[in-house]
């Protein structure tokens, strides 16, 4: 009944098939400059989940046991640490997995945040992170076997002690800290050549994966910092003007893509990025098209002349697009419904555009995270610009398709989406 419902509505002349064509693939952005603090900030976003992956708490689950076991057997010696990273001949297998899954992602990384790398990026960015965050790696691999946590409000209050390794802590501050005198020495030696990474003991990201992982006590600090690990200000955007109040809201995200340059105090999407994701919306309303002229022949409805009219304005007033271009966000499975309930409360479906390989990372289980068993899907933002996401398209056709059917099944308005 509804279908038939459906179909008087856009019987007349042929059916109008919404279409676009694909923009060329272009170069992603340049790096950021090393120090930006608008890129940096995003660098610890992206951090605080590559600290997941690498501590054996998310990513690939053929991995995770090599990543919550690998290092354990070693000391936290700073020196040591960095002589194997960066001897040719050094055996980096003993402090860290070979692990290809993660190599899209650490491009991400080292393009928004060089100084993250193993170079600091002065002169070259080296797919290896830098030593310290190794180091800092280890300190909390061995701090989540022993289950051992240790007092944020504490590590601040100490940051002349932890700046400077020419300073003994004395037992009472250690202590405090919940520190061995080892964990402090590499503490110490860290903070000093990165002080930037002391600086991050306050990033809500960062401190939030911290907490996640279990080595952070539950303290009021702790909790307030962590309250403000959200996306709150990055309201999605409209791409459409004429759509209804209760229109249909497809939400196109970023995702730990390097398809954004940092200015003064934004971001700057590529113009490839911007193609793509329009190419994305005409693609998806020419799937939605098709699915509709479909479900017609298999219903034997003769088109009559007002069909295209009325399917064109079926589109526009009853399908929206919204998207996020103002900076690329952090999302995988375990956070994305908070952050689209942050950046588009709204949307009824979610598209997550993830930098080239960055899937890889993202351990995305078919039965609970995509379509059909959730409102989203995830796609390489490669793919899109390469037309390689037939599947994924059609199957968001087939969403607006169901649900407009079945929400125009509940008007009491007389034939007609021409009428709605």
């Amino acid at each position: 009944m509804i279908l038939r419902s459906l179909f008087s509505l856009l019987v007349g002349t042929g059916l109008f098939i919404l279409s676009g064509c694909m923009a060329m693939p272009t170069p992603e952005t340049q790096p950021s400059t090393a120090g930006s603090s608008l890129a940096h900030q995003y660098g610890e976003e992206i951090l605080a989940y590559l600290m997941q992956v690498v501590l054996g708490q998310a990513g690939d689950p053929d991995n995770r046991f090599k990543w919550r076991s690998r290092g354990l057997d070693q000391d936290l010696d700073l020196e040591r640490i960095a002589d194997i990273m960066s001897d040719p001949e050094g055996n980096k297998t003993t402090i860290m997995v070979n692990d290809p899954n993660i190599l899209g992602l650490s491009k991400v990384l080292y393009h928004y945040a060089p100084e993250m790398s193993q170079f600091s990026g002065n002169y070259a960015t080296s797919l290896y992170p830098a030593t310290e965050l190794v180091a800092l790696r280890l300190l909390l691999l061995k701090r989540i076997q022993a289950d051992r946590k240790v007092s944020l409000p504490a590590l601040l209050k100490h940051q002349t002690l932890l700046q400077n390794p020419e300073r003994e802590a004395t037992r009472a501050e250690l202590s405090a800290m919940n520190l061995t005198r080892d964990e402090c020495r590499l503490l110490q030696s860290v903070f000093q050549s990165k002080p930037w990474l002391f600086e991050s003991l306050t990033s809500p990201f960062l401190v939030a994966a911290f907490a996640r992982s279990g080595v952070l006590e539950k303290e009021p600090l702790t909790t307030k910092i962590i309250s403000r690990a959200n996306y709150r200000k990055a309201a999605c955007k409209t791409m459409d003007t004429a759509s209804d109040r209760d229109a249909l809201v497809i939400a196109l995200l970023p995702s730990m893509t390097r398809e954004f340059s940092p200015a003064s105090s934004r971001f700057i999407p590529s113009d490839a990025y911007l193609a793509a994701v329009e190419n994305l919306k005409r693609d998806i309303l020419s799937a939605f098209a098709n699915i509709v002229r479909q479900e017609m022949n298999k219903a034997a409805v003769d088109p009559t002349e007002s069909s295209g009219q009325r399917l064109e304005s079926l589109t526009a007033r009853k399908i929206s697009f919204r998207s996020l271009n103002t900076r690329p966000l952090v999302i995988y499975p375990a956070n994305a419904a908070r952050v689209v309930r942050d950046t588009c409360p709204a949307a009824d479906f979610t598209v997550i555009l993830l930098g080239r390989n960055v899937y890889q990372s993202v351990c995305i289980d078919p039965a609970k995270d995509i379509y059909p068993a959730a409102n989203r899907i995830y796609l390489d933002i490669t793919d899109v610009k390469h037309a390689q996401v037939s599947s994924e398209v059609e199957d968001i056709g087939r969403f607006l398709y169901d649900t407009l059917t079945s929400r125009l099944g509940t008007y009491t308005i007389s034939p007609g989406l021409d009428r709605l």
